[in-house]
């Protein structure tokens, strides 16, 4: 009779838990500014749409989901093993919570001691990418419970133009509505 395979706890490392299906990967160095501003970005707009609007009995994200509209994350090219530290299963979590239930970026031990329990070895820039996708995370939450907030993904661009045509307008409207 062969014995059953027993389950192994020991820490894994990064390419051990890409193979295992935790998407975690060895970057080889630091992303570019560009694709870290991205996953920051992906952060936000994740909380933004984790949020319950001040009147609303749903989130943003089952809102659009039931609308069948695209949630607007951006694509990721690299670094999706940073994403899977905070979401996965075992993992980190977006942000930390105090007893009274409010959000909090993760601390730097936080971050550290997760790193050493997982067995990851996190670079430095690994760790601040971390720490800073958690405090992107903890602002759009705080964005998106606004009854009109703005998502971060349509804060710039065509958003920015349509709030300053919107103010134009109001302002070309108080003009006509003044007494001459």
């Amino acid at each position: 009779m062969v014995p059953e395979p027993q389950p192994d706890h020991r820490p894994r490392g990064r390419e051990e838990l890409r193979r295992a299906g935790h998407g975690l990967c060895h970057q080889p160095r630091e992303l570019s500014g560009k694709r870290l501003a991205r996953l920051t970005l992906y952060a936000r707009q994740t909380g933004f749409l984790q949020a319950t609007p001040e009147t609303a009995k749903r989130t943003r994200m089952e809102d659009l989901r039931a609308a069948r509209r695209p949630l607007g994350l951006p694509e990721i090219e690299a670094g999706k093993y940073l994403i899977a530290c905070l979401t996965a299963e075992d993992g980190l979590g977006w942000c930390a919570t105090d007893p009274m239930g409010g959000l909090a970026p993760h601390s730097w031990a936080e971050i550290e001691a997760y790193s050493r329990g997982a067995g990851l070895d996190l670079e430095p820039w690994e760790a601040r990418q971390l720490r800073a996708m958690s405090a992107a995370y903890v602002e759009g939450r705080i964005e998106g419970r606004k009854k009109n907030g703005v998502a971060p993904t349509f804060s710039g661009g065509e958003a920015a133009r349509k709030r300053e045509l919107a103010q134009a307008i109001r302002a070309q409207m108080r003009l006509a509505q003044a007494p001459a």
